[in-house]
């Protein structure tokens, strides 16, 4: 195998064990990628576990159709940004527990979508 193939493959490997990131697809909420640290996160123990839930699955019960809202507005406008800034922000596990989490927000084009 090619050096940078290899080298490419250990720091990907290496972020998606140390960084919480998941992909969604903001028109249809759909999950579309979560690092191995993210699954862990939300308690989903096998890896890919969370592709193809909706990104709602994480947010807490009472604020998901507000959720779906504001998801809307993102696709429509997607910039850059820390959600919330200042206020402490919920995801929910799987089992429905509520932690703590940050969130920051970045548009990018995936096979011809925002």
């Amino acid at each position: 195998m090619p050096l940078d193939f290899i080298l490419r493959s250990a720091i990907f490997d290496t972020i998606d064990e140390a960084v919480p990131i998941i992909i969604a697809d903001m028109d249809s909420g759909q999950i579309i990628f979560a690092s191995s640290r993210a699954e862990r996160m939300f308690d989903y123990l096998l890896h890919g576990e969370l592709v193809g839930k909706m990104v709602e699955d994480l947010v807490p019960v009472e604020l998901r159709e507000k959720h779906i809202q504001h998801r809307a507005n993102y696709a429509a406008n997607p910039k850059p940004r820390r959600m919330r800034t200042g206020m402490i922000l919920h995801g929910r596990k799987r089992g429905g527990e509520l932690i703590s989490v940050e969130i920051g927000l970045s548009g990018v084009m995936i096979v011809g979508k925002k």
